[in-house]
């Protein structure tokens, strides 16, 4: 198992890859389509499942996390003034 593992970290199996594949021949087709001057489009804008701004992304889940955080040490400290 250990190997698949390994070999998958290399070079990815499975739906992630064939999404990847099938966004780039969009891609390719719409920037085979378009207009001199415009701007190329990424196999990534074809990827609806990944995130525009990663960054953001990550401060947005920290922020949910930090307000879990701080809600749970309240919930706690009620418990421990309670007993």
């Amino acid at each position: 198992m250990s190997q698949w593992q390994a070999f998958d970290a290399v070079d990815p199996l499975g739906a992630w890859r064939l999404d990847y594949g099938f966004a780039m021949l969009c891609a390719l087709q719409v920037n085979m389509n378009r207009k001199k001057g415009t701007k190329p489009i990424s196999p990534q804008e074809f990827m609806a499942f990944l995130p525009d701004d990663p960054d953001a992304k990550a401060a947005e889940q920290q922020e949910k996390m930090q307000a879990f955080v701080t809600g749970w040490n309240a919930a706690v400290k009620t418990q421990k003034a309670k007993q």
